[in-house]
């Protein structure tokens, strides 16, 4: 179990950093396998003639808890990255005069007024 809820840590960390994993696959020959799959609530996928088991789990979709959290860390993710990035384009842009206050190397020319 120690493996599960570790992988499970790890997962929710991509999804804290940004990082989206859309689906988890799994395999099993094992009632225990087979069992837990389900219980974490992936799906299986039959493939005929293999007698090993396959599973999914679509972790945009899915109502499992264990996909919900993860949602749930996306979806708070994407609301903070939108709050960066009204905050970062509400910059106004500067005027000539004003760059040239600041920057001492940008100089003035009038055009067509008389300089002694």
């Amino acid at each position: 179990m120690k493996l599960i809820s570790s992988g499970y840590e790890v997962l929710k960390d991509f999804a804290r950093r940004g990082i989206i994993v859309k689906k988890l696959y799994a395999t099993s020959r094992t009632p225990d396998g087979v069992r837990l799959c389900k219980d974490l609530g992936f799906t299986e996928k039959i493939v005929p003639g293999s007698d090993v088991r396959r599973f999914e789990l679509d972790l945009e979709t899915s109502n499992s808890p264990f996909a919900q959290e993860y949602q749930e860390i996306i979806h708070e993710n994407k609301q903070t990255d939108k709050e960066v990035k009204r905050k970062s384009v509400s910059i106004k842009p500067q005027n000539q005069e004003e760059k040239s206050k600041k920057d001492p190397t940008i100089k003035h020319r009038q055009v067509g007024v008389n300089q002694p």
